[in-house]
């Protein structure tokens, strides 16, 4: 169950990405046609996508003691909110954050700027 519930997570996060990075467009061809480096859009695209994974991530962290005692409620288990599970389940976020990060900046930085603003 936390599996499926891991997946889902993940794969609203992919898609929210995405769309973060088609609105970006507009602005980094802008960018590149006023003379940024590839380097600087490929950085500016992964930093501010990885801010956004750690800017959902820091809320999960304050919630995850109350999440961990209401389960326990519930099902009356013995849940300790930030045990190797949780830990784990942020590495495995903030790898996909980086992932969906990494692919579409390095396509941003090899844009031709012309060809971007063509396409919106």
């Amino acid at each position: 169950m936390a599996g499926f519930g891991l997946l889902v997570a993940l794969t609203g996060l992919v898609v929210f990405l995405r769309l973060f990075l088609a609105m970006r467009k507009w602005a980094d061809a802008i960018r590149q046609a006023l003379g940024a480096s590839p380097r600087r859009q490929y950085r500016g695209v992964l930093l501010g996508t990885l801010a956004l994974g750690v800017g959902g991530a820091v809320p999960a962290l304050l919630f995850t003691p109350w999440l961990a005692q209401q389960f326990a409620l519930l099902s009356r288990a013995q849940v300790s909110p930030f045990g190797w599970p949780t830990w784990v389940a942020l590495a495995v976020l903030l790898l996909a954050v980086a992932l969906v990060a990494h692919f579409p900046a390095r396509r941003a930085a090899r844009a031709e700027p012309v060809e971007s603003l063509h396409e919106l």
